[in-house]
């Protein structure tokens, strides 16, 4: 069924380029991007999962290069390269390092008005997706750019997204046996109510970059969700409720695969406001868990699952730097991170479906002409705790500062202190023997333009 449908969004592309396209139509280019430098010292209070003492320390260069073409029938194209996260500094003329590519293409995709229904556009290749949920289950700022086809428009007052994406086409030989794919559906009105459906299918043996928990599991998730966004007097306000149902099976390429099917619930509410000068924002997030989710002698478990743990990645959701992820955090230690679901540390999927409840505040604040000052705190926890673990996570406290030296390139510098507690797989990774809490210390730095 999935090869008709490929085949038919194929044609449907083909013939919506091939309409609206006459020979020799001018066209416009603009070549812009980023380019940043980001360093960092981070000292843990016992061994960490980068096994490297607890000291670790680096600079890292990434430049995206980015390249879009207009065409005055309406058809775009866009290109973004990622030079990134070089480490062999002197011998990067190289187009790979190692087994990773130094140099990968990002994004690559086009697009076209459908002719007499200009309202619409249709989109194919590499695109940056992000849910409409505040990137809780899967963010583009994560590399969530799958090979997609997409149609977006509007409907009266209303826009619509709809799409399939192939997250992974696995082997060739074994399609699409081991495709990962992903489905989406996003209603949104003009006040501010909106509608999305989305689906992860895996099947077994599916090529995510995860453990091999992640990557040998078939899963089978389906999401239903509603939000809200708009202005109460002076309060900027946004709350969504997503839920999921699916299952997967946990066992790598084995026999006797052990599946478990969930059934769970999210919830977020965030406020924002402005403090005289200064920007307050407050945000309560729950998700459903369940501490035997990976039970196969259980039928049904209460544990909500995000695609983004599923991938092994995550996004910019939160508001502090280490126990979910800032730009300027986003580095070599970005792995003590934490998804919605429980999931999402460096350590495997070990509390993926525990679930977890998260209280954060941030400020943003002028200092003086040119540099501004933010900081944030949260509060973590899983709702229920798998075995070996305690509910607490932990709590996060973040600040730094940023200077606008010229428009388009700026200069920032802060610090992130981590308190992981017994709930937190980095702490009982160290050994349930010798389990402990354990805190992170990160100072960092980034030079960034923007062009």
């Amino acid at each position: 069924m999935k090869k008709y449908i490929l085949l038919s969004l194929s044609a449907l592309f083909g013939s919506v380029v091939m309409i609206g396209s006459t020979p020799a139509h001018a066209f416009e280019a603009l070549w812009h991007g980023q380019f940043r430098i980001n360093s960092y010292y981070q000292n843990a209070n016992k061994d960490d999962v980068f096994t490297k003492g607890d000291d670790i320390q680096a600079s890292r260069l990434r430049f995206r290069p980015t390249v879009d073409f207009k065409f005055d029938n309406g058809v775009r194209a866009h290109i973004q390269l990622n030079i990134g996260h070089i480490n062999s500094n002197i011998t990067n003329a190289r187009f790979d390092v190692g087994s990773s590519p130094a140099v990968a293409l990002r994004h690559g995709y086009i697009s076209a008005p459908i002719p007499q229904y200009e309202d619409w556009t249709a989109l194919a290749g590499l695109i940056p997706l992000s849910d409409k949920f505040g990137d809780t289950l899967f963010s583009s700022d994560w590399d969530f750019n799958p090979l997609t086809y997409a149609l977006m428009g509007k409907v009266g007052e209303m826009s619509l997204r709809i799409g399939h994406a192939n997250l992974s086409e696995g082997a060739e030989s074994s399609h699409p046996a081991d495709d990962v794919d992903a489905w989406i559906a996003d209603l949104d009105t003009n006040m501010g109510l909106g509608v999305s459906f989305y689906a992860l299918n895996g099947n077994t043996g599916g090529g995510f970059s995860g453990t091999a928990t992640q990557s040998a599991a078939k899963t089978h998730e389906y999401y239903a969700g509603i939000r809200y966004a708009g202005k109460l007097e002076a309060v900027d306000f946004n709350a969504f409720a997503v839920y999921n149902w699916g299952k997967r099976e946990f066992a790598a390429l084995g026999t006797n695969p052990t599946e478990r099917k969930n059934s769970g619930v999210a919830l977020k509410a965030e406020a924002k406001v402005n403090a005289g000068a200064a920007k307050v924002g407050v945000m309560a997030l729950y998700a459903s868990g369940d501490k035997d989710y990976k039970d196969a002698t259980k039928d049904d478990s209460s544990a909500f699952i995000t695609p983004m743990s599923i991938a092994g990645t995550t996004g910019y959701w939160g508001y502090t730097g280490k126990l979910n992820v800032q730009g300027p955090t986003d580095t070599g230690v970005d792995t003590s991170f934490v998804n919605i679901d429980g999931g999402g540390y460096a350590t495997a999927d070990q509390n993926i479906g525990n679930g977890l409840t998260t209280v954060q505040v941030n400020v943003a604040f002028p200092i003086m002409p040119k540099l501004e000052g933010y900081a944030a705190a949260g509060w973590y926890t899983h709702n229920k705790a798998a075995t070996g673990f305690k509910k607490y996570i932990g709590s996060d406290l973040y600040a730094q500062a940023r200077y606008m030296m010229w428009e388009n390139l700026s200069i920032e510098a802060g610090v992130d202190y981590a308190m992981l507690a017994k709930g937190h797989g980095d702490s009982v990774a160290l050994g349930t023997v010798n389990q402990s809490k354990r805190t992170e210390t990160l100072l960092f730095s980034r030079v960034q333009l923007e062009f």
